[in-house]
């Protein structure tokens, strides 16, 4: 009789424990969280949901923020994380190994991972899918940043002019100097050091080149949103993509339920391809489903923020310190190209460059005087596509 109770109890504690499991998989399935709230966000008892978490999502973006510029190894990104005041619960620095988790974590940009399996969650995202994927990048890159005893925020931002070799800096009598490297052995401007004070100012101007006055800002997104309004060529485009590439995946699925069926593919083969497809049409529908949400007006706000982002590169640039001031100069440059101490060349990323080259003399009256209504909404429309 004991050995029959025994056995009913294991039973019971399986079926009870399947249970969960199914119960798991269900909340899994409808885009609900089943467990405690990550780091960022926090369970709502009332609601039975996650909702973000005031206190501890800002330490989740400025994880993804730091470590995302490449100049902090994981341990780099918990020191500086520990000086900027982030702590934990107990008030300690925050492990490595916490952090590592935080940037492989695909919950935070929309997606639930559990047992390898990828579900679509129904939480707020605290960072975009592109954020993610910067970080995954750092993270599986052949060169990992190293810890700096000395930390000179220009290193990797100037070059030389001469010879196009970068620039790199050192200590001396208590002054920091930016030289050539000389990598190519031809360069004359080799021996001529320059102190890091002319240096921040020449990067200051090159970021002031992209600033743009707050009216224009204005005109600009205002012009955009009547242009934009009803052109969706281009997320049809992409919203015709995914729904080809889900198309060919249900064709593998078929195929291989075939080959299966045959006897041509292994059970275990059949099952690692249909959980590879599977990931795959998650990731998809991921990006459909966010892609019909949105409407010819979702990027509009994001480019407004860049070029507010832009204007404002200069003065935060000044205001920060020297690790701040390495991430707002990376934002925006690519590098600076130095010939005796003066800015020859100056390199800009993406869309940056096309601000910087955009006209930005006299003030918006200035612009618009003497023109028509026609004219106005030309040059509108210039604005607009700078």
């Amino acid at each position: 009789m004991l050995a029959v109770q025994l056995g009913m109890a294991n039973q019971y504690i399986r079926d009870l424990s399947e249970n969960v499991k199914r119960g798991n998989r269900a909340k899994l399935e409808k885009g609900e969280w089943p467990n405690h709230a990550p780091l960022g966000y926090a369970n709502d008892r009332n609601t039975k949901t996650l909702v973000i978490d005031p206190k501890t999502a800002p330490l989740v973006r400025r994880i993804f923020e730091l470590y995302n510029s490449g100049q902090y190894s994981m341990q780099g990104v918990a020191n500086q994380l520990y000086a900027e005041g982030f702590r934990t619960s107990k008030g300690t620095k925050i492990l490595k190994s916490r952090i590592e988790k935080t940037l492989k974590n695909p919950f935070y940009f929309g997606l639930m991972e559990r047992d390898g399996k990828l579900y679509s969650g129904k939480h707020k995202p605290l960072i975009s899918k592109a954020t993610f994927n910067k970080a995954q990048e750092v993270l599986t890159g052949t060169s990992r940043p190293q810890e700096q005893k000395l930390f000179f925020p220009l290193r990797g931002l100037l070059t030389c002019a001469s010879c196009s070799c970068m620039y790199t800096a050192s200590l001396k009598k208590g002054h920091e100097y930016y030289y050539c490297t000389n990598g190519k052995s031809v360069c004359e401007a080799h021996s001529r050091y320059l102190r890091s004070e002319p240096a921040t100012v020449l990067v200051a101007d090159a970021l002031g080149a992209v600033r743009f006055d707050e009216e224009i800002i204005a005109i600009m997104h205002d012009a955009a949103r009547e242009r934009s309004a009803d052109s969706f060529a281009y997320t049809d485009t992409i919203k015709a993509r995914l729904e080809a590439e889900l198309d060919a995946l249900e064709r593998q699925e078929m195929a291989a339920f075939e080959d299966s069926s045959s006897g041509l593919l292994r059970r275990e083969l059949y099952e690692r391809k249909m959980e590879e497809i599977k990931r795959k049409r998650t990731m998809l529908q991921y990006d459909l489903n966010n892609l019909r949400r949105q409407d010819g007006l979702a990027t509009l706000e994001p480019t407004r923020e860049k070029f507010e982002q832009a204007s404002t590169a200069r003065i935060r640039f000044i205001d920060s310190k020297p690790p701040q001031q390495r991430v707002i100069a990376s934002e925006v440059l690519w590098n600076l190209a130095l010939l005796d101490g003066k800015t020859e060349d100056v390199r800009y990323k993406s869309y940056y460059e096309v601000m910087a080259k955009a006209p930005k003399k006299g003030d918006l009256a200035t612009m618009l005087r003497d023109l028509d209504s026609n004219q106005d909404k030309r040059l509108q429309r210039a604005l607009s596509y700078h």
